[in-house]
């Protein structure tokens, strides 16, 4: 098991506390930390792939993370226009994973 590190004053940044002032902004931040969870998983500098070669799309993870497409969709455009995300090429990439980056294999 992964694990990764969330800094206890994660809800006291202003760009969270900004996201979360907007629409489905708790699911936004709750997305977000899926997806860094996913991006971890993966082990490929922010990425957010089921391979190498196949990005998850939003249907993807729609399925995954038990929302609508339409809800991971609006969640992803606002996560890009706070840039806690971005898109490179077709993937999703988490900004800045390192700083999320203490995550070791659990013994």
């Amino acid at each position: 098991m992964k694990l990764f590190k969330l800094p206890t004053d994660f809800f006291e940044n202003e760009k969270i506390k900004a996201l979360r002032c907007n629409k489905d902004g708790n699911i936004a931040t709750l997305i977000f930390i899926m997806l860094i969870c996913s991006a971890v998983k993966s082990n490929a500098n922010g990425k957010v792939m089921l391979t190498n070669s196949i990005p998850y799309d939003e249907k993807m993870l729609a399925s995954i993370f038990n929302f609508s497409i339409k809800v991971i969709a609006d969640c992803v455009e606002l996560l890009i226009k706070f840039e806690f995300i971005l898109k490179q090429d077709e993937f999703i990439v988490v900004k800045d994973i390192n700083s999320f980056n203490g995550y070791r294999k659990k013994v």
